[in-house]
């Protein structure tokens, strides 16, 4: 499995759902088209404690720091384990 990121922040929003952010410094050179289709359309999460999920993607949004880092959230819609998914969680491609 290919790593997409670690989560740095989780939170859930009525219109959005799950929104999991975090960085990937390999990410900061790439377009956000080309980060876009490497993220693909479902996820795997894989918790703290081992626990794995696999997730749709909803929407991908990028933003970039003055300093050209990117930071990456990604809205998955509605998750049913959603308190699994925390600060450290791993998110990777479902290959």
């Amino acid at each position: 499995m290919k790593q997409i990121m670690k989560v740095e922040d989780s939170f859930s929003t009525n219109e959005a759902g799950v929104i999991i952010s975090g960085v990937n410094p390999e990410f900061d050179s790439l377009e956000p088209a080309e980060i876009k289709k490497y993220i693909g359309s479902k996820v795997r999460i894989v918790s703290n404690d081992g626990q794995e999920l696999e997730a749709n993607v909803r929407d991908v949004a990028i933003s970039e720091s003055l300093v050209g880092k990117k930071n990456i959230s990604i809205s998955l819609g509605e998750i049913k384990d959603v308190e699994k998914i925390g600060r450290g969680s791993i998110i990777y491609m479902n290959e």
